[in-house]
């Protein structure tokens, strides 16, 4: 009995034939293997197999790399979206995260039915769309603006010490 090929080393686990794709692996059920990649979308998105349109004059299915289901053809993988074009793929991902990261690191709140898009986003279930990306972006940005206009980046308290009143962090 042959044992299973030689493994890189890079850590992907993939076999050293196959090529392994450049986005982050999503939640595609393939029994530990990695698939091979038919072209490379515009995005960096690996395209891994495309199939039949779901209808008789519909548009063929597109199976990417780092998406859970199958979208159709000629779908936007890059960012940022644009109005009726909403953005696929691990671009959308990783967008969400940045989005989500920089108001936790700032303090600013987000929302909680931004949140809620955002994590549906990352889970796959729907794509980023321009709608809730743009205000998102605009209002965490233009609060750490404000704040750092304002000087409210650190907070600052008075306390009572052995010469008097003091100001402390």
């Amino acid at each position: 009995m042959v044992g299973p090929g030689p493994r890189k080393v890079d850590g992907t686990g993939a076999p050293a034939g196959l090529a392994t794709p450049s986005s982050p692996p999503g939640r595609k059920k393939l029994g530990g293997r990695v698939p091979a990649v038919i072209r490379v979308l515009p995005g960096g998105v690996d395209l891994l197999r495309e199939l039949p349109p779901r209808r008789k004059r519909g548009l063929p299915r597109w199976d990417i790399w780092g998406w859970p289901g199958t979208v159709e053809a000629g779908v936007r993988t890059e960012m940022p979206p644009v109005r009726g074009e909403p953005v696929y793929g691990p671009r959308a991902k990783e967008e969400c995260r940045r989005i989500m990261k920089l108001a936790r690191e700032n303090g600013v709140g987000i929302g909680r039915w931004t949140k809620r898009y955002f994590g549906e986003v990352l889970r796959g279930e729907t794509p980023l769309r321009e709608v809730w990306w743009r205000p998102a972006l605009e209002w965490v940005e233009g609060e750490i603006a404000r704040r750092a206009r304002e000087g409210e980046g650190k907070r600052m308290r008075v306390v009572m010490g052995p010469g008097g009143l003091g100001v402390g962090r």
